[in-house]
């Protein structure tokens, strides 16, 4: 019996200091985790009420914007691009998601290039006082949930002249 409740202990332990990325009243969007280990969320209020980014560690949430509000939907834009024609066509699809916070720019993207059936996933950030740009490297079968649901429903406001930073 000491056994069992030592058990449970931990694995309650664990799971209180675990992160929630997605809270009750919230629908998961689209996520991935990185290469070095953290996790990138976008998630959305079940009645559209607001859309927030978190990224970090199952310890800790290391960045979350912006501030759960209606507003919070202006504070992102979406681009897609879509080049058909296969291989030979070098066929592509690129898709993003943009925001800023005060001197850095975050471009969330996904992208497919049909000529050496390559997938991609990562975010972008740059320093738009020096133009230098992290790129943290997404892992592409880790993805879960698509941005499609942002673009069908007019969520967001696309951007049709961006794709990619």
């Amino acid at each position: 019996m000491k056994k069992y409740l030592l058990i449970v202990f931990i694995f309650n332990s664990l799971l209180s200091n675990a992160q929630n990325y997605i809270l009750e009243n919230e629908e998961l969007i689209f996520s991935f985790n990185t290469k070095n280990g953290k996790k990138l969320v976008l998630a959305k209020d079940k009645e559209n009420e607001y859309i927030v980014y978190r990224f970090g560690t199952k310890e800790k949430i290391e960045l979350e914007y912006p501030e759960k509000n209606i507003e919070s939907w202006s504070k992102f834009t979406y681009g897609h691009y879509l080049r058909g024609g296969g291989k030979q066509n070098a066929g592509m699809e690129l898709e993003s998601i943009f925001f800023q916070i005060n001197n850095f720019s975050y471009t969330i993207y996904k992208n497919y290039h049909s000529e050496d059936n390559s997938f991609e996933t990562g975010i972008k950030i740059r320093n738009l006082s020096d133009d230098k740009i992290i790129d943290i490297t997404g892992k592409y079968k880790t993805i879960k949930g698509s941005f499609y649901k942002l673009r069908d429903e007019e969520l967001i406001e696309e951007d049709k002249d961006r794709i990619d930073e």
